[in-house]
Protein backbone atom coordinates (compact mmCIF):
# COMPACT_ATOMS: atom_id res chain seq x y z
CA UNK A 1 0.00 0.00 0.00
CA UNK A 2 1.24 3.15 -0.80
CA UNK A 3 2.18 5.67 1.65
CA UNK A 4 0.08 8.61 0.07
CA UNK A 5 -3.40 6.17 0.38
CA UNK A 6 -3.07 4.82 3.68
CA UNK A 7 -1.65 7.88 5.17
CA UNK A 8 -5.72 9.06 5.35
CA UNK A 9 -7.21 5.98 5.73
CA UNK A 10 -4.71 4.28 8.52
CA UNK A 11 -7.43 5.09 11.43
CA UNK A 12 -9.61 2.91 9.32
CA UNK A 13 -7.44 0.38 8.92
CA UNK A 14 -7.78 -1.09 12.40
CA UNK A 15 -10.14 -3.92 13.01
CA UNK A 16 -12.29 -2.39 15.15
CA UNK A 17 -12.88 1.21 13.10
CA UNK A 18 -13.58 -1.53 10.07
CA UNK A 19 -16.20 -3.18 11.38
CA UNK A 20 -17.88 0.34 12.90
CA UNK A 21 -17.69 1.77 9.62
CA UNK A 22 -19.48 -1.26 8.28
CA UNK A 23 -22.13 -0.72 10.82
CA UNK A 24 -22.45 2.83 10.32
CA UNK A 25 -23.20 2.24 6.49
CA UNK A 26 -25.44 0.00 7.63
CA UNK A 27 -27.76 2.17 10.02
CA UNK A 28 -27.72 4.81 7.12
CA UNK A 29 -29.16 2.22 4.97
CA UNK A 30 -31.64 1.57 7.19
CA UNK A 31 -32.62 5.00 7.88
CA UNK A 32 -32.59 5.82 4.13
CA UNK A 33 -34.58 2.85 3.84
CA UNK A 34 -37.05 3.75 6.90
CA UNK A 35 -37.60 6.97 4.91
CA UNK A 36 -38.24 5.82 1.67
CA UNK A 37 -40.86 3.64 3.54
CA UNK A 38 -42.49 6.12 5.55
CA UNK A 39 -42.59 8.09 2.11
CA UNK A 40 -44.95 5.50 1.10
CA UNK A 41 -42.43 4.22 -1.54
CA UNK A 42 -41.36 0.22 -2.52
CA UNK A 43 -38.71 -1.35 -3.99
CA UNK A 44 -39.91 -2.15 -8.20
CA UNK A 45 -38.50 -5.46 -7.61
CA UNK A 46 -38.16 -6.87 -3.96
CA UNK A 47 -36.54 -10.17 -3.50
CA UNK A 48 -39.18 -11.70 -1.09
CA UNK A 49 -43.20 -10.67 -1.73
CA UNK A 50 -43.62 -8.73 1.71
CA UNK A 51 -45.43 -5.61 1.83
CA UNK A 52 -43.32 -2.72 2.80
CA UNK A 53 -39.95 -4.17 1.68
CA UNK A 54 -38.10 -1.05 2.53
CA UNK A 55 -38.96 -1.39 6.28
CA UNK A 56 -38.12 -5.05 6.56
CA UNK A 57 -34.64 -4.31 4.53
CA UNK A 58 -33.91 -1.45 6.84
CA UNK A 59 -33.86 -4.37 9.78
CA UNK A 60 -32.16 -6.26 7.72
CA UNK A 61 -28.85 -4.06 6.61
CA UNK A 62 -27.43 -3.07 9.94
CA UNK A 63 -26.27 -6.96 10.16
CA UNK A 64 -26.25 -7.70 6.71
CA UNK A 65 -23.70 -5.19 5.68
CA UNK A 66 -21.47 -6.24 8.25
CA UNK A 67 -21.48 -9.75 7.88
CA UNK A 68 -20.68 -9.38 3.88
CA UNK A 69 -17.49 -7.17 5.16
CA UNK A 70 -17.09 -10.25 7.58
CA UNK A 71 -17.42 -12.47 4.39
CA UNK A 72 -15.37 -10.94 2.15
CA UNK A 73 -12.30 -10.50 4.76
CA UNK A 74 -12.50 -14.12 5.16
CA UNK A 75 -12.41 -15.31 1.84
CA UNK A 76 -9.34 -12.94 1.15
CA UNK A 77 -7.37 -14.04 4.27
CA UNK A 78 -8.11 -17.79 3.35
CA UNK A 79 -6.92 -17.25 -0.69
CA UNK A 80 -3.94 -15.57 0.12
CA UNK A 81 -2.82 -17.38 3.04
CA UNK A 82 0.62 -16.49 3.73
CA UNK A 83 0.92 -13.93 1.63
CA UNK A 84 -2.10 -12.20 3.53
CA UNK A 85 -1.49 -8.63 4.69
CA UNK A 86 -2.04 -8.04 8.60
CA UNK A 87 -4.35 -5.27 7.70
CA UNK A 88 -6.36 -7.82 4.85
CA UNK A 89 -9.36 -7.92 7.29
CA UNK A 90 -9.92 -4.20 7.57
CA UNK A 91 -8.76 -3.44 3.47
CA UNK A 92 -11.53 -5.45 2.36
CA UNK A 93 -13.86 -3.31 4.72
CA UNK A 94 -12.67 -0.27 4.31
CA UNK A 95 -12.82 -1.08 0.79
CA UNK A 96 -16.57 -2.05 0.88
CA UNK A 97 -17.86 0.40 3.10
CA UNK A 98 -16.77 3.45 1.95
CA UNK A 99 -17.65 3.22 -1.80
CA UNK A 100 -20.87 1.67 -0.54
CA UNK A 101 -21.24 4.41 1.98
CA UNK A 102 -20.85 6.70 -1.21
CA UNK A 103 -23.25 4.71 -2.73
CA UNK A 104 -25.96 5.51 -0.29
CA UNK A 105 -25.66 8.79 0.10
CA UNK A 106 -26.00 9.32 -3.34
CA UNK A 107 -29.01 7.54 -3.64
CA UNK A 108 -30.06 9.41 -0.81
CA UNK A 109 -29.73 12.76 -2.48
CA UNK A 110 -30.82 11.72 -5.76
CA UNK A 111 -34.01 10.78 -3.93
CA UNK A 112 -33.97 13.88 -2.03
CA UNK A 113 -33.63 16.18 -5.09
CA UNK A 114 -34.94 14.82 -8.36
CA UNK A 115 -37.52 12.26 -6.54
CA UNK A 116 -38.34 8.30 -6.35
CA UNK A 117 -38.22 7.86 -10.24
CA UNK A 118 -34.69 9.18 -10.15
CA UNK A 119 -33.45 6.41 -8.00
CA UNK A 120 -32.99 3.89 -10.13
CA UNK A 121 -31.00 5.48 -12.89
CA UNK A 122 -28.74 7.22 -9.91
CA UNK A 123 -28.43 3.27 -8.71
CA UNK A 124 -27.64 2.01 -11.91
CA UNK A 125 -24.61 4.93 -12.28
CA UNK A 126 -23.91 4.85 -8.71
CA UNK A 127 -23.28 1.42 -8.70
CA UNK A 128 -20.88 1.31 -11.23
CA UNK A 129 -18.89 3.92 -9.60
CA UNK A 130 -19.15 2.11 -6.66
CA UNK A 131 -17.94 -1.18 -7.70
CA UNK A 132 -14.78 0.21 -9.88
CA UNK A 133 -14.08 2.26 -6.40
CA UNK A 134 -14.13 -0.93 -4.27
CA UNK A 135 -12.22 -2.47 -6.42
CA UNK A 136 -9.78 -0.03 -7.22
CA UNK A 137 -9.25 0.71 -3.39
CA UNK A 138 -9.01 -3.08 -2.37
CA UNK A 139 -6.49 -3.49 -4.47
CA UNK A 140 -4.55 -0.85 -3.45
CA UNK A 141 -4.96 -1.44 -0.17
CA UNK A 142 -3.91 -4.99 -0.41
CA UNK A 143 -1.01 -5.07 -2.84
CA UNK A 144 2.62 -4.77 -1.68
CA UNK A 145 5.71 -6.74 -2.34
CA UNK A 146 4.40 -10.07 -0.99
CA UNK A 147 1.22 -9.48 -2.89
CA UNK A 148 1.90 -7.91 -6.68
CA UNK A 149 -0.97 -5.62 -7.91
CA UNK A 150 -2.85 -8.52 -10.28
CA UNK A 151 -3.47 -11.29 -7.74
CA UNK A 152 -4.17 -8.31 -5.30
CA UNK A 153 -7.29 -7.24 -7.67
CA UNK A 154 -8.19 -10.91 -8.20
CA UNK A 155 -8.61 -11.84 -5.11
CA UNK A 156 -10.59 -8.73 -4.53
CA UNK A 157 -12.56 -9.14 -6.76
CA UNK A 158 -13.36 -12.29 -5.77
CA UNK A 159 -14.06 -11.61 -2.49
CA UNK A 160 -16.10 -8.61 -3.17
CA UNK A 161 -18.51 -10.15 -5.76
CA UNK A 162 -19.08 -13.10 -3.70
CA UNK A 163 -19.74 -10.71 -1.05
CA UNK A 164 -22.05 -8.62 -2.64
CA UNK A 165 -23.85 -11.70 -4.52
CA UNK A 166 -24.54 -13.21 -1.17
CA UNK A 167 -26.46 -9.62 0.15
CA UNK A 168 -27.65 -9.20 -3.41
CA UNK A 169 -30.16 -11.51 -2.34
CA UNK A 170 -31.94 -9.74 0.60
CA UNK A 171 -30.85 -6.14 -1.01
CA UNK A 172 -32.64 -3.80 -3.16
Amino acid sequence: MGPALSRPLRPLLRPAASRALLVLVGLGWAALCLALDAAGHAPTRPPLPVDRWYRVQALLVPGLVPAMGALAAGLARRWLGPVAPPTTGPALRVALGLPLGAFIAGDALAWGIFGHAAMAPASALLGAAALVAMLALATALLQGPALPRGRALRVAAGALGLAGLAGSLLLR
